[in-house]
């Protein structure tokens, strides 16, 4: 499938049907899209966080080889897909070969999903005009809330490193984080509990 058109599409997390909940899916190596490709097939509700990346690709031609920088999207979370399943949803899944761990959070943490995957999906728009990078999860130090800019209302901690500041969003249920560079002259950040 066309990722491009998939990476540009609306999601609705809150469009959940009786008996269906969003789950992280832990993979096997290098079969997330294979998973989506699968679950969209079956009009299943599935979820693959994606980042641009820019990678050199060689080409030979005339017996000389020749490089160019592409830009490709990969994975946000190399290994993690998204969907939105009923039990017996669950065993089609199941039969997609793919699926190493269905990580199924408990009631309370479900909620809490929901809202990490809203602020993963705006957290990939935004990356259209600023990078950022995945990093392994940092224990939250202070809790803050952006309340201006592009990233008004995502909450995460701030880091300081040689003199950059870096603002990181702990993803709480997958064990990982993602970071960006925020300028904190422009931005206003407000202190949560």
């Amino acid at each position: 499938m066309d990722d491009e058109k998939i990476f540009a599409s609306e999601i609705d997390f809150d469009d959940i049907a009786p008996g269906r909940r969003w789950l992280p899916i832990y993979t096997q190596p290098l079969h997330e899209r294979r998973l989506r490709d699968y679950l969209m097939e079956r009009k299943l509700p599935v979820y693959l966080p994606m980042l641009r990346k820019a990678r050199y690709k060689n080409v030979r031609s005339n017996k000389q080889t020749y490089s160019y920088l592409q830009e490709v999207l990969r994975p946000m979370f190399s290994g993690y897909v998204f969907a939105c399943l009923s039990i017996d949803e669950e065993l089609v899944a199941w039969r997609s070969r793919s699926i190493v761990r269905l990580l199924k959070p408990e009631l309370g943490n479900s909620v809490l999903l929901l809202s990490e995957l809203k602020t993963i999906r705006q957290i990939e728009i935004n990356s259209q005009e600023q990078p950022f990078e995945v990093l392994t999860e940092l224990k939250p130090g202070r809790r803050v809330m952006i309340a201006s800019g592009p990233w008004n209302g995502i909450q995460g901690v701030v880091e300081k490193r040689e003199k950059k500041t870096v603002f990181v969003v702990n993803l709480d249920i997958m064990g990982q984080a993602v970071a960006t560079e925020i300028d904190i002259a422009t931005t206003k950040l407000v202190e949560m509990d």
